[in-house]
C-alpha cells in the first residue's frame, strides 16, 4: 500500500479543486504519484477496511450469540437425578394433521393432559386404566367432560405409559402446549399438578420436562428439533419458550418463562 504524505500548503493548494492540487504529487520517498496511484491505494484501503468491518462484525455477532446462549443456562444433557414428568413431540402430517408422541413420565400415576393453548382445546386425555374404572375415576371423569370435551381419550397403564395418536390439527392462532398430570403425593393424597407450559409456536414440536418435587421445584425443560438438536435449561417454573428452527432463519434457543425468540 502506498503512504501519500500531506501536499504543501500554498495559494495555488488553497484555490485549486482537491483531485487538480494532488493530481501529481510525491509521496513520502520522493517519487511522483499521479491521480490513477492515488484512486486505486484509496480503492484499496476501502476494499481492505471493509474486508476488516465484515470480519469483526461476524465475530461481533458470534460472541453474541454465544452470550445469549450461555446466560439462558441451557445445555443439551438430559438430567440423570431427577424425574421425567412428560416428553411430548408433535409432527405435522399431510392436510394439516398433528401426530402427538407422549411418555408421560412418573408423576402422572392416574391421568396427564395435553392441551392447546389459549383456546384450552385438550388435545389428549391419557387415563390410568385401573384408575378410570374406579368410583373416583369414573366421577372424576364425567366431571371433566362436562366442562371440557377431549378430541382423542387413551386408556393404558399409567405411570410410563407411550400413547401415539394422530389428531386433525390445532387451533392456527395456538401457540403453547400446556400438560397436567394427576396422582398422588408422598402421603397418597390426590394430586393434581402442571408439568409443563411450553410456547412452542404453531408448527411441529419437541419438548420434554424432568422435574424434582418439593417446596422449591426444579424444572429441567428440554427442546428438540431436527436443525438444532437438543437443548435444555433450569427454571423455577413449569413455563418456558422453545426457539428451535423459527422462520425465516434457523434460531436454536431456549428460555425460561414466555419470552420473544432472541433471534
Amino acid at each position: 500500500m502506498l503512504r501519500i504524505c500531506r501536499p504543501t500548503a500554498g495559494r495555488g493548494n488553497r484555490k485549486a479543486p482537491v483531485w487538480r492540487r494532488i493530481s501529481r504529487t510525491r509521496n513520502c520517498h520522493g517519487h511522483v504519484l499521479t491521480l490513477r496511484h492515488i484512486q486505486t491505494t484509496v480503492a484499496e484501503t476501502k476494499e481492505v477496511s471493509m474486508v476488516w468491518t465484515q470480519g469483526h462484525r461476524l465475530a461481533a455477532l458470534l460472541v453474541l450469540a454465544l452470550l445469549v446462549f450461555v446466560s439462558t443456562g441451557a445445555s443439551s444433557a438430559e438430567p440423570e437425578d431427577l424425574n421425567l414428568a412428560v416428553r411430548v413431540q408433535g409432527t405435522i402430517g399431510k392436510g394439516g394433521s398433528l401426530r402427538l408422541a407422549v411418555e408421560t413420565g412418573s408423576v402422572a400415576t392416574r391421568s396427564l393432559m395435553v392441551f392447546s393453548e389459549p383456546s384450552h382445546t385438550l388435545l389428549l386425555l391419557i387415563v390410568d386404566e385401573v384408575f378410570a374404572t374406579t368410583d373416583v375415576g369414573r366421577d372424576w371423569l364425567a366431571g371433566l367432560r362436562t366442562s371440557t370435551k377431549p378430541v382423542v381419550t387413551v386408556t393404558t397403564t399409567l405411570p410410563n405409559g407411550e400413547p401415539l395418536v394422530e389428531i386433525k390439527g390445532r387451533p392456527a392462532s395456538d401457540d403453547r402446549i400446556v400438560v397436567w398430570a394427576l396422582g398422588r403425593d408422598g402421603t397418597g393424597k390426590p394430586t393434581e399438578m402442571l408439568v409443563a407450559d411450553a410456547q412452542v409456536g404453531n408448527r411441529g414440536f419437541g419438548f420434554s420436562t424432568f422435574v424434582e418435587r418439593g417446596t422449591d421445584a426444579l424444572y429441567r425443560h428440554c427442546c428438540d428439533s431436527e436443525v438444532c438438536g437438543k437443548n435444555c435449561v433450569e427454571c423455577g417454573s413449569p413455563k418456558f419458550t422453545c426457539c428451535l428452527n423459527a422462520p425465516p432463519m434457523e434460531c436454536c434457543w431456549i428460555g425460561c418463562n414466555h419470552v420473544q425468540c432472541p433471534c
